[in-house]
Formats: C-alpha cells, sequence, structure tokens
C-alpha cells in the first residue's frame, strides 16, 4: 500500500531536481554580453550603458565604457565613432527613466544580441547603431 506513496514522492523529486540546474544558471548574463562586445566593437567604436547595466558594469566589470542617459550625451559620445554600441537591460525601466533616450534607441539603433538570463525582464541587449547622430533635438 506504501509503494504509490512512495512512487509518487520519488517522481516529485525527479521533478524538482531538473529545476536545479536553472537555479544556478546566471540571473544575467552581463559577462557573456561584455564579451561579446570585447569580439565585436573596435577602438573607433562608441560603446554605450545605461540605466541597471550601466550600475552592474561600472561596479561590478570595470569597464570604461561611457555612461548615457539623455539624448544630448548619447549624440555626444556618438560623434566622430564609426558605430555605437548600446548595453541595456529592464526595458520597462529603460523607458520610463530614460524616455527620451529610449525613443532615440527605438528609432536609431537595432538589437543585435540578446543574451538571457533566469531574472523576468533582466534580458541583456546589445543594440548598434552605424548611422551619424541624429540632427532632431
Amino acid at each position: 500500500p506504501a509503494l504509490p506513496g512512495t512512487l509518487l514522492c520519488i517522481a516529485l523529486i525527479a521533478v524538482s531536481a531538473l529545476s536545479v540546474p536553472r537555479a544556478f544558471a546566471p540571473k544575467q548574463d552581463y559577462a557573456g554580453a561584455r564579451d561579446y562586445i570585447m569580439q565585436h566593437a573596435t577602438n573607433t567604436d562608441a560603446v554605450l550603458i545605461a540605466g541597471v547595466a550601466a550600475i552592474t558594469y561600472k561596479r561590478y566589470y570595470n569597464v570604461e565604457w561611457a555612461v548615457t542617459e539623455t539624448v544630448e550625451e548619447l549624440d555626444a559620445a556618438r560623434t566622430g565613432s564609426r558605430r555605437t554600441w548600446f548595453l541595456y537591460t529592464m526595458p520597462l525601466h529603460m523607458e520610463s527613466a530614460f524616455p527620451g533616450l529610449w525613443a532615440r534607441l527605438q528609432d536609431e539603433f537595432t538589437v543585435v544580441h540578446r543574451f538571457h538570463g533566469t531574472l523576468g525582464d533582466g534580458t541583456i541587449f546589445v543594440a548598434m547603431s552605424e548611422k551619424p547622430p541624429s540632427s532632431r533635438h
């Protein structure tokens, strides 16, 4: 009589064990996005960050990328660059905290890679533009 209950418990433990590797996966793949930029950006490209991504990259990865939170900062950083790379995460936060910058990113940049993690809305987006800065302000 205890066999069905024992088998059910074993099945539940097995199913639960399948989720363990995901629990230890990166919550956000900042290192993957950084490595992608290191492989693809040249010394004539600008690499920019904003929002939560800027805090993390500056505090934990010590990158030399420019923190950009306004359209004016974006345009200034792009001047003289062949291409501009922009890394960000949490699009809802970006849109609400930096609406002008977010609009410009949507108009002039293309997302070229996404680095998924296990944190909801925590994908690291790598966007790139080969256009010169927009002349509209």
